[in-house]
């Protein structure tokens, strides 16, 4: 009898405790649909946190690491620290989704078989970093041809896009009750946003488009939901008149069932963002999106098919978009289906990680 053949062990370096963003979201849908028969991930973060607590709830090893700052010696000293940690661990390929971690990763694996991996998951330049990284990676995976743009002398990069799981929507019910326990009718239609409260997400923009909608279509209510400071937000909308009609939920653990209340994504930002996760899981739940086509966004719909982009910081046109989509169910019905097919055919979170699990077997060979 020959025994099984052993799995090939990688470490994924993240640079947080908690989840703050896509980045961790994407990287522990990874854990969850990795082909474990041949792939064994271990996962290094800074200390114990939300991370490592869904990291051991997938049965994922972890262990802690204090991330050095930037600092020439300082990460000699780490780099030598993780070096020693991958070799009692047999770890054949580090995986790191930010600059810094993938240069420390690079001096780790140097002079050594180890290989390398850097995950550019935002659309915006690193300045001289992005100049850098290439020589400390074996590979770059860029979550877009947006990110790809980055490093355009480079051919160790892939486009991998972002990938997330097919989804049904709640039950009848229990989404009544979610609607109902944010205050949302049967008859609203809702608009909603889904993200991180910060600068460059277009939300004063989405306040001031939704103020024009407001009139016209009085059972149409905007939900804002995410981490973040939404007290100048709320002062706006206020300001607005679109106190009543506009619900801030703050952020959600029932994400995805918040989700599922939402009949129109919106994002429109005017950040060159990697690829957006919250328009694609809308995507997955078969709704159409208003978007800006700034960075990856561009690369998620077809515009007028399923869904519209509108102009950055563009209050009016925007309003327009979400105005045809309000007004029209067979419309949003429509988009929303042909939205679904696009994110089936190149988003779905098993083709994302076979890609990578591929890149990581063309490493080791």
């Amino acid at each position: 009898m020959t025994s099984a053949s052993p799995t090939l062990k990688y470490a994924y370096l993240c640079a947080f405790r908690d989840i703050v963003g896509g980045g961790q979201t994407g990287m522990l849908l990874h854990f969850k649909h990795a082909d474990r028969s041949a792939f064994t991930p271990l996962l290094i973060c800074p200390e114990q946190g939300e991370v490592s607590r869904q990291a051991e709830l997938l049965g994922i090893e972890t262990l802690f690491f204090s991330w050095p700052p930037v600092c020439p010696l300082r990460f000699i000293l780490a780099a030598r620290r993780l070096r020693a940690i991958c070799a009692r661990n047999q770890v054949k390929i580090i995986h790191a989704d930010t600059l810094e971690l993938g240069v420390l990763a690079g001096l780790a694996a140097m002079f050594s078989p180890i290989k390398t991996v850097f995950h550019a998951r935002v659309g915006d330049s690193g300045g001289l970093w992005d100049k850098i990284i290439p020589f400390f990676s074996d590979r770059i995976i860029c979550v877009s041809r947006a990110a790809a743009r980055r490093f355009p002398n480079s051919g160790k990069v892939r486009v991998i896009y972002n990938g997330v799981e097919k989804a049904e929507a709640p039950l009848p019910e229990e989404t009544a009750r979610l609607r109902r326990a944010l205050g949302l009718a049967p008859e609203n239609v809702v608009i909603g946003y889904c993200g991180q409260l910060v600068e460059g997400k277009g939300l004063p923009t989405l306040l001031r488009a939704f103020a024009l909608l407001k009139s016209k279509y009085q059972q149409a209510r905007l939900l804002i939901s995410g981490r973040g400071t939404d007290a100048e937000l709320k002062a706006l909308a206020s300001e607005l008149g679109i106190g009543r009609e506009t619900i801030f939920s703050g952020f959600q653990t029932e994400h995805f069932a918040v989700r599922a209340c939402i009949d129109i994504f919106t994002l429109p930002g005017t950040l060159a963002e990697g690829l957006p996760r919250s328009i694609l899981e809308g995507m997955a739940l078969g709704r159409p999106a208003v978007l800006t086509p700034c960075g990856g966004s561009a690369e998620t719909i077809i515009d007028g098919e399923s869904g519209f982009f509108a102009p950055p910081t563009d209050h009016s046109a925007l309003a327009e978009k979400l105005g045809l989509l309000l007004e029209d169910a067979a419309l949003r019905q429509r988009m929303g289906e042909a939205a679904k097919k696009r994110m089936l055919e190149f988003f779905e979170i098993n083709k994302a990680t076979r890609a990578i699990e591929t890149a990581y077997k063309e490493l080791a060979s």
